[in-house]
């Protein structure tokens, strides 16, 4: 493997830059102050009063609002030829800087944890807009449903609505990921196969795409307003059926012997292992934990998809799509460990050594993302 110093090029530094290195910062800063709680160290008393209600916050509404913004704000000119204002970047940044003091609910300035997830709906809900985009108003609902989560979890301190609006953020992630890695995992498997002389696959059938979104976005809500039992467990097993058989469709004659798109997988195969493991647990609660599969989107899927997309769009950036340095590597096996771990915690009655190595290698994993593309996001900060 090569060792990859990727520098961005001359001219205006893209909106991805400073989202992405704070999104990173805030992984490691989240997984470090949540081992704290495992160590016998006192938790951050940063103005939050309760600590797990921060964690969980901090993981749906601030690293993957900040993964989220730096994505959409780079792809949304090239879906729909319309240029973001640089104005709308820069206050999507300082809202969501804004937002990492924020106190918790019920205080009244808790909502400000909500803004830059609500600042993004708008914005490319007017993107689309004004370009009649009709293919991404589907993106556009699901960033509103998520920002909308976000404003409900800022209201609401414990209980069923929090709850409720945790799911709703989760089912809304979910449906993101599975838009942007439908995209994502094709284009760039045809891409690599053509650059080794392979002709291009089918696509994928469109029945089964559409029965793979249907099955979704059935068990999706299902997730969220069913009890357990067994009806839930069938959905969500058709579910996970409908997402292995769209991701083997999109599998490309050379792609595992591609280190960026192997990873790219099997994040997204975390998507189909969530299903599976609610499914289970819907049907067998007492031996099944529900942790389990919420942790495999939580970790896996959210975790994975960001880090395997992030480095993409930068080594795209810099015409280096499909190498990988060491660093990269290790960053991948951090994020595989941090999930098995964080999995395997939901199923051992004492479960602090799985978590502590949960965390470390979670921290592990972003804090080698940053090393990696040091010269890309860290001193593109610096860049006009």
């Amino acid at each position: 493997m090569t060792a990859l110093r990727a520098t961005l090029p001359a001219g205006r530094t893209p909106p991805f830059v400073p989202f992405f290195a704070l999104a990173a910062l805030d992984a490691i800063f989240g997984g470090g102050a949540w081992l704290l709680t495992f160590t016998g160290a006192e938790a951050p008393q940063i103005p939050f009063s309760d600590f797990a209600n921060w964690h969980s916050r901090e993981m749906l509404f601030g690293y993957l609002a900040a993964a989220l913004s730096g994505f959409f704000l780079t792809a949304l000119p090239r879906w729909t030829g319309r240029p973001v204002p640089l104005w709308s970047v820069r206050a999507i940044l300082a809202m969501w800087l804004a937002a990492r003091v924020a106190p918790l609910p019920p205080n009244p300035f808790a909502v400000i944890a909500a803004a830059p997830g609500i600042a993004l709906a708008v914005t490319a809900a007017f993107q689309v807009g004004a370009a009649r985009d009709v293919r991404n108003a589907k993106t556009v609902a699901l960033l509103g449903l998520y920002a909308g989560a976000g404003a409900c979890c800022a209201g609401a301190a414990a209980g069923p609505a929090r709850d409720l609006a945790m799911r709703l953020a989760i089912a809304a992630m979910i449906g993101l990921v599975m838009i942007v890695g439908g995209r994502v995992l094709p284009a760039l498997t045809i891409r690599y196969d053509a650059l080794c002389g392979e002709a291009p696959l089918p696509h994928v059938a469109r029945t089964i795409e559409r029965f793979s979104a249907a099955w979704a976005a059935a068990a999706l809500v299902s997730w969220l307003v069913i009890p357990d039992g067994g009806a839930l467990a069938i959905v969500l097993g058709c579910a996970a059926i409908g997402q292995i058989l769209r991701m083997a469709g999109w599998l490309g004659r050379r792609t595992a012997s591609s280190p960026p798109l192997r990873i790219l997988y099997i994040a997204y195969a975390s998507i189909p292992a969530g299903f599976a493991l609610l499914a289970a647990h819907a049907f067998a609660p007492e031996l099944i934990p529900e942790s389990a599969g919420f942790h495999m989107w939580m970790v896996g899927s959210f975790g994975g998809m960001t880090l395997a997309i992030m480095s993409s769009m930068i080594r795209k950036r810099n015409n280096l799509a499909f190498t990988t340095s060491r660093a990269g590597a290790a960053t991948a096996l951090f994020w595989l460990a941090a999930t098995l771990c964080r999995i395997a915690a939901a199923f051992v009655p004492s479960p602090a050594g799985w978590l502590i190595a949960a965390a470390i290698a979670w921290a592990a994993a972003f804090g080698l993302f940053l090393f990696d593309f040091r010269a890309a996001l860290l001193r593109g900060l610096f860049t006009r």
